[in-house]
This record gives structure tokens, C-alpha cells and sequence, in this order.
């Protein structure tokens, strides 16, 4: 650091005649660096110059001694005696060991409130920081994310930080400079200052699930570097909320001028998350922020829990979002209820992938011939790529299938994908005829190539049907699928 310039007015020799032009100093001397000598007459202004230098550094040294003493009171305040706790957080695709603050008998804050509580050079990708934690055979609620928990952990490049965590400390994230999403909960309360700073250049979205704006203890949580001309007005990023019209007015959170009224992806970890997931779907758009995409990160065992309905309102309020199951497993799924049955039981997106269904059963009670299926039980244009189900019985009155019940479009496309060991129970209700497949009970149009149906295939149907395998205007051949 060096002394680049010089203005002085009306100081020592460098005096004003009349009155003073605050455009025009009395005074500009540019310096270069490395200068340490100044030669000239006497009584030219050298002292003058050499004082203002000294002025100078002095409140520079006083600004540095202020923000290295904050920064000691800070790592020093949480108190003495105060228990740590060893633990894992989940990072990329692997646990790496983590340090918490007990702060009750059953809560805890992530990191220690003095460095960082990971390693800098462990791991890499998305950082997930849980609503609960197991330590030594204890489960404690996470509510904080302590200062400093994550400074300078540059591995980290997308946080999804869950529901029960209330509070984000000052300098939590400081210097994570390659976090490009940052997905925040309901729950979240408070985001205490510089909580995300310098983290700007690589940032592109802020996803805030919560329909109350959480509270910022100064405008700088998100400010770019350490300017004081770069906080967060005119700020380029994406924020994705709940509702739109809640964060443009609150403090801090309108200084985005890209509000958007949406909610990015959407992670899900357990049966809880895929419960909420179905549950906030589930209610009218006019009340709720579409999703764009859902990911599996864990296999879901869903045992003991039944869903009377799946995910998606209706053909006219259908679940769009992209599903990506990451190649994970949802097992033991029970779905039983009225209207189009499935674990989304009307799809309007545009790709369900990588995802097994294992040892499910999805039954539609409804008189009115619903469609059902495993996977999806009625949608238009859609693509189905990578999908495994396996040892699951549907039941409906009406179409029947192992992937999808009923395709209402022409544009269907199904690839990569197997049935193994599925029941189709078919109940005829008078007049009208109902068909079952192990892949698509009835479809208007699409195609399926590298498609399997494999090991046992049982259908009970109360009156039997020619159309087995696809509806009547397709015939087996012109799905081009493999079939053993």
C-alpha cells in the first residue's frame, strides 16, 4: 500500500486567496511508488506535504487496529468454557468432520464462532448444512450458523441450508469466494452482517424459501469485497423467493432488483423433505412459487407413511418441476387415495430421470376411471429417461401403468428404462374398456426405445382386455422397445 495522490486546500503554505474551490485543490500531487524522498527549496511546502502523509497513515493504522480488535472480540465472545462438539457435515458427495457449539441441552450451532469449523482443504461441491445432528448417540437441533463457520472455504460452491436454522452469524461465509447458489429456509430469521461477503463474483442465486423476509442486521450482508463502495446497491444477482412483493419492500433483501417469484431447486434428503415437497406442491399456483427443479441427495425410505394423495394438484395445476433422482432409491412409497394416483400424480414438466422405485404400491379409489401408475399417473409432453421400478402393485379403475398411467400427449418419449416384477390390478366399471402396461397404460401418442419389462408381470383385470400392452393405436412393435 502507498500514498497514490495529494489534494490539499487552504493548509500551510498551500493556502486559498478568497474563496475556496472544492474542484480545484490548491494542491494535486500524484506520487509514484517506492518514493521516499522529497528535495526541494526551502519553505517550497515540504513539511506540509510530509505531515499530510503522516495524517495519512495514521488513520489507516487506526482503521486496520479497529477492525483486527472487532475481529478478536468477536472470536473471543462466545465465552468461556463453552462446549465443542465433533461431528460431520455433508460436502459434495462425501461426510467431512465438523466442529459445533453447544448452545442448549438439545441445540447446537455449526462451527465454534472463532475459524472455521471444516477444513479448507477437504472436499468439494455443495455444502449442506442439516436441521438436526447425531453426535456421540445425541440428536441436537441446528439453529445457528456460527461467525466466521465457513471463512475462506473456497471448496465450497452452492450452500443449501435447511429448515430449523433461525440465525446466520456475522462473517459466516466471508471469503467463500466460488459459492454460486445459496438456498436459504423458512425458518431463517436473522442474517448478521458480512454473513456472505465476498462472495460476489461467483454468486448467481439466492433462493429464499420462507414467505417472511428474514431480518438483515446491517445493509452488508452480501457485500462484494472490503470497498466501502461495494455493498449491495445495484446488485446483478438472482434472487428467487416465495413472494415477490414481501422482499422488494424489506430491508436489505430490495436491493436485488432481479426478484423473481419462484424457489430454484428444491434438495431432498429425507421422507420429510419428500412429504413437504408433495405438501407445497400441493397448493394453488395463485398461492405459491413454482419450483423449477428437485433433487434427490440421499435414498428415501418412505416405510410407515401413506400419502393419500401425490404429488400435483390436478391436469389443470400439474407438478412442472424437473426431477433429477441422482441415482438414488425411494422404496416403500404408499399412495392411496381419490383421482389420478402416483408418486406425481400429474406431471406438466418436462423430465423425470435417474431415479429407482422400489417396493411401492399406488391405488386410486375413485370411481371416475383415474389413471395410475408408479411413477407418474397422468401428464402431457414429458421425456422419462433412466427410471427403474421394481416389485410394486397398482390398482385403479381406470388406465394402468408401471411408468405412467395415462399420457394425454402426443409427445411422450420414454428411454433407459425398466419394469421388474409389477402388479397391474385393472377394475372394469361398465361400458367403458381400460388398459394396462407395464411401461404406459394408455398413451395418445410417443415413442420408448432401450426399454426393458423384466421378471414377473401380473395383471388382474375384472374383464379382460385385447389392448394389453399400449393403448390400441400403438402397437408393441412401434414403441421399439425390448421385451423378455
Amino acid at each position: 500500500m502507498y500514498l497514490s495522490n495529494i489534494k490539499l486546500w487552504n493548509f500551510r503554505k498551500f493556502g486559498a486567496v478568497g474563496d475556496m474551490d472544492l474542484l480545484c485543490p490548491n494542491l494535486n500531487l500524484s506520487f509514484t511508488k517506492g518514493l521516499n524522498v522529497l528535495i526541494g527549496e526551502n519553505d517550497s511546502g515540504k513539511s506540509a506535504i510530509i505531515m499530510v502523509k503522516k495524517r495519512k497513515r495514521e488513520e489507516v493504522m487506526k482503521k486496520y487496529l479497529y477492525a483486527i480488535v472487532t475481529a478478536l472480540m468477536l472470536m473471543l465472545s462466545t465465552g468461556v468454557g463453552a462446549q465443542i462438539l465433533k461431528g460431520t457435515l455433508r460436502l459434495g458427495d462425501q461426510d467431512v468432520a465438523a466442529e459445533f457449539l453447544k448452545l442448549s441441552e438439545n441445540t447446537v450451532a455449526v462451527g465454534n464462532g472463532r475459524n472455521a469449523c471444516i477444513s479448507q482443504l477437504t472436499g468439494s461441491g455443495m455444502l449442506t448444512i442439516p436441521g438436526e445432528v447425531s453426535i456421540g448417540g445425541t440428536t441436537y437441533t441446528v439453529t445457528t450458523v456460527s461467525r466466521f463457520a465457513f471463512r475462506l472455504c473456497g471448496q465450497v460452491t452452492s450452500v443449501n441450508i435447511r429448515e430449523n436454522v433461525t440465525k446466520i452469524e456475522e462473517f459466516a461465509f466471508i471469503g467463500c469466494a466460488n459459492i454460486a447458489e445459496i438456498t436459504l429456509p423458512a425458518s431463517l430469521t436473522t442474517l448478521g452482517s458480512c454473513a456472505f461477503a465476498s462472495c460476489y463474483d461467483a454468486l448467481k442465486t439466492v433462493t429464499c424459501l420462507g414467505e417472511t423476509p428474514a431480518q438483515w442486521e446491517s445493509n452488508d450482508v452480501f457485500r462484494r469485497n472490503k470497498s466501502s463502495d461495494a455493498l449491495m446497491y445495484g446488485y446483478d444477482k438472482q434472487l428467487l423467493v416465495a413472494h415477490s412483493e414481501n422482499y422488494s419492500h424489506a430491508d436489505g433483501w430490495r436491493f436485488f432488483p432481479n426478484i423473481t417469484f419462484g424457489q430454484g431447486a428444491f434438495y431432498v434428503y429425507d421422507a420429510t423433505d419428500l412429504t413437504l415437497l408433495r405438501d407445497r406442491s400441493n397448493i394453488s399456483y395463485a398461492e405459491k412459487a413454482p419450483l423449477t427443479k428437485v433433487v434427490l441427495v440421499n435414498d428415501i425410505d418412505m416405510s410407515g407413511v401413506i400419502w393419500s394423495q401425490g404429488i400435483g394438484l390436478s391436469e389443470e395445476e400439474p407438478f412442472v418441476a424437473q426431477f433429477d433422482g441422482q441415482g438414488h432409491t425411494i422404496s416403500n412409497l404408499t399412495v392411496n387415495g381419490e383421482g389420478s394416483a402416483g408418486f406425481i400424480a400429474h406431471y406438466g414438466g418436462r423430465l423425470i430421470e435417474n431415479v429407482t422405485f422400489r417396493n411401492c404400491t399406488v391405488e386410486s379409489t375413485s370411481n371416475k376411471g383415474p389413471a395410475a401408475a408408479v411413477v407418474v399417473g397422468e401428464t402431457g409432453n414429458m421425456q422419462m429417461s433412466k427410471v427403474w421400478v421394481e416389485n410394486c402393485t397398482v390398482d385403479a379403475r381406470g388406465p394402468v401403468g408401471g411408468l405412467i398411467g395415462n399420457g394425454l400427449s402426443p409427445s411422450v418419449e420414454i428411454n433407459d428404462c425398466v419394469v421388474k416384477d409389477i402388479t397391474l390390478n385393472v377394475r372394469y366399471l361398465g361400458q367403458q374398456e381400460y388398459y394396462a402396461a407395464p411401461l404406459v397404460g394408455h398413451v395418445v401418442g410417443g415413442r420408448a426405445w432401450r426399454c426393458a419389462v423384466i421378471g414377473k408381470y401380473n395383471t388382474n383385470m375384472d374383464t379382460p382386455s385385447t389392448n394389453f400392452f399400449i393403448n390400441p393405436n400403438r402397437s408393441l412393435e412401434q414403441f421399439e422397445s425390448k421385451w423378455e
